[in-house]
């Protein structure tokens, strides 16, 4: 067993995000949203939808990971004029019977998004990667990107994470309250070269990424299921993964400048 913390079965149960339906397979695509179609995009962003979350719902990414890089790519593309593509990651993020079976899931995930990561910085040099998760995908993420080179990603945003550290390295959003405790799987490992492209998002009342041992279950699934989908969330959310992707290309232009002079 890798970097979990014993919890009750009920709690793996509860990592769910809006909609029903079974996990499956399939790489999503679309071009409404400002989206393009083609493959290798100026930026591609893989979304990682929470479990239950229906893959040929929303694009395949959850309703959270949809809005929030919908208005990304407004502002992307307001800002520079570059292209954006929406994939879906291909895993099974169906129900789990247990902790083990749960886990067994993520690691999985995590194998297939350090895949197609690969896949991407292989056939399209030139294209900047974000991924982008909910929930069990936030963990996903965890499990597939906490110790890869940064290479060709630019930006990592784990929205309701159930390993969320809140003093690790990466950046943390908690819509300006304070979110102290760990998320209820426990904190996961740090980012390595990522660290300073990764954004944690998190509001306090959900206790899946903030976890409060008796909080009233009822009101934080509420929370944690329809609160980052609000498009008013979704737009403070995707600003600040924004300002990173501006942090990471003025890095990039300085270091060319003193390349060049």
């Amino acid at each position: 067993m890798r970097w979990l913390r014993l919890i009750p079965p009920a709690l793996v149960l509860s990592l769910v995000g809006c909609g029903g339906g079974a996990g499956g397979t399939g790489t999503s695509q679309h071009t409404t949203s400002g989206f393009t179609t083609a493959g290798c995009a100026d930026l591609v962003v893989v979304g990682v939808r929470g479990q239950t979350q229906d893959p040929d719902r929303n694009h395949g990414v959850g309703k959270e990971v949809l809005r929030v890089t919908a208005e990304l790519t407004r502002l992307v593309q307001r800002r520079t004029g570059e292209s954006v593509r929406l994939e879906a990651l291909d895993y099974e993020s169906d129900p789990r019977p247990d902790l083990q079976a749960y886990e067994h899931a993520v690691e999985a995930g995590g194998q297939s998004l350090d895949r197609r990561v690969d896949q991407l910085e292989q056939r399209c040099a030139d294209t900047d990667i974000a991924v982008i998760g909910f929930s069990m995908g936030a963990d996903v993420i965890h499990s597939g990107l906490h110790d890869r080179p940064s290479g060709s990603i630019r930006l990592v945003g784990m929205i309701a994470d159930p390993h969320r550290d809140p003093v690790a390295e990466y950046e943390q959003l908690t819509f300006g309250e304070s979110a102290p405790n760990p998320g209820s799987l426990g904190a996961g490992p740090e980012f390595g070269d990522l660290a300073s492209r990764t954004l944690a998002i998190c509001v306090p009342g959900d206790d899946i990424c903030n976890h409060s041992p008796g909080a009233p279950r009822d009101v934080a699934d509420l929370v944690h299921k329809h609160y980052y989908e609000k498009p008013e969330h979704a737009r403070v959310i995707a600003a600040a993964l924004d300002q990173i992707l501006q942090r990471e290309e003025s890095g990039a232009a300085e270091q060319d400048s003193g390349s060049s002079g």
